[in-house]
């Protein structure tokens, strides 16, 4: 079964196979929404939800191959028996619970641009009952389950499309995201009820997970209840068409809003994510995360991170904050903990050409990503730096020193300090 593959392997295969896409889908660009349309769009289309708004915009300002307009598609979920299904409850509400699991069966989303029989009931002949979704900027749906109001979760679907010409083989395969979400979200809800919430980032819940028991695929629905009502969220690729004006309203440059509020809260985040976790995300590109900002837009320099399967266990950081456990069950389950250390700068940019912004045009784009990429690893070291009490001029000298006896003290006293923090 694949889900006994090594997760790591499979990791690097989806990510050589994604960029892979990336690179010979030029061909495509002649048929998608230009920056001119784009911006047309954006300005006829608001929503007051904030969630609503962040995927319209996540759309519409996609890398140039995914770009859509925002609106309901019409797809299809199918009433499977509840014994062919394992239920993996990971502290979703009772609202969120009720959306998929029914006494004896389970709504098994679809997706409606999907042809790949290995996806479990893609073409069952089982009950299915309609279901009007929306697109992200990737596979992921948002579904509207009751017309006039929309669920606070997407799901994670198999599909080998994601639009109806793009192809993408490897995404009809989801038992990696399941076994992911089966590892890393107990995990995850226990840190966070030892040390609280962390004001630097936050890791969207994937608080439900349909199991497939006959193959190890399934449905994850990821939680989105952490945004806020009265706050304000772009994807970080959205970045490139709306940081201006939000530079604007902060009385800011657009280079002192995107490298003090983006590049510099990303170097951050990803510290904390490490100190407090001790995980790494394989591929924090800029479609993956959420920028924050209050109603009236000042960034509340929180970062949200999607995607939690899509994450690495390094074995120092975590023997060192005390979750050897976490190191052991990892291993055990085909998700090797690593050695080294990969925060990847360069992703917090990825793709932001596409925006026609001449500060990521494609003759500017090395050298400014060169300028975003030295501060975030200088906001990245200092805060380790900071936080171990140990000066580190590189990513190599912290992976070196978290390896000796000296670093797991210094890690042991630090996640200490944080267990004493107020909640």
């Amino acid at each position: 079964m694949s889900t006994l593959l090594n997760l790591r392997n499979r990791q690097r295969l989806g990510l050589l196979a994604w960029l892979s896409f990336v690179i010979f889908s030029g061909a495509l660009r002649a048929n998608s929404l230009d920056s001119t349309t784009c911006d047309y769009l954006a300005s006829r289309i608001f929503h007051p939800h904030p969630i609503e708004q962040m995927f319209a915009w996540e759309l519409i300002y996609n890398i140039r191959e995914f770009r859509e307009e925002y609106r309901p598609i019409q797809s299809s979920a199918v009433i499977v028996p509840r014994a062919e299904v394992e239920v993996l409850n990971y502290g979703a509400s009772p609202e969120v619970y009720d959306l998929f699991v029914k006494d004896n069966s389970v709504l098994w989303p679809r997706h409606p641009f999907n042809k790949a029989l290995s996806v479990p009931y893609a073409d069952s002949k089982l009950h299915t009952q309609e279901l009007e979704v929306y697109l992200t900027a990737s596979r992921s749906l948002y579904p509207n389950f009751a017309k006039g109001k929309k669920s606070r979760v997407t799901v994670k679907v198999g599909t080998d499309h994601i639009r109806p010409m793009i192809k993408q083989i490897l995404k009809a395969e989801t038992d990696r995201d399941v076994l992911g979400a089966e590892l890393r979200m107990p995990y995850l809800i226990k840190m966070r009820q030892m040390l609280g919430e962390n004001s630097n980032y936050h890791i969207l819940h994937e608080s439900l997970v349909l199991k497939h028991k006959a193959t190890g695929e399934g449905v994850v629905v990821r939680d989105m209840h952490a945004l806020k009502d009265d706050h304000h969220y772009v994807t970080a690729l959205s970045l490139p068409y709306l940081f201006e004006d939000i530079a604007k309203k902060n009385d800011l440059t657009p280079d002192q809003f995107f490298l003090e509020h983006y590049v510099k809260k990303m170097g951050i985040a990803k510290a904390e994510i490490l100190l407090d976790l001790g995980l790494e995300f394989v591929s924090p590109n800029s479609q993956n995360m959420i920028l924050e900002f209050d109603a009236n837009w000042k960034p509340t320099n929180r970062i949200i991170f999607r995607d939690i399967s899509d994450t690495n266990l390094n074995k120092s950081l975590a023997n060192g904050i005390g979750q050897s456990d976490a190191v052991n069950e990892s291993s055990l389950r085909g998700s090797a903990p690593t050695e080294y250390l990969s925060p990847l700068f360069e992703l917090s940019t990825w793709k932001m050409e596409d925006s026609g912004n001449p500060l990521f045009s494609h003759s500017s784009i090395i050298s400014m990503r060169k300028k975003m990429y030295k501060k975030e690893e200088e906001a990245y070291l200092q805060h380790l730096s900071s936080a171990l009490g140990k000066y580190f001029g590189s990513t190599t000298e912290v992976r070196l020193f978290i390896s000796t006896s000296e670093g797991q003290l210094a890690l042991a006293r630090e996640h200490e300090r944080r267990r004493k923090m107020p909640k």
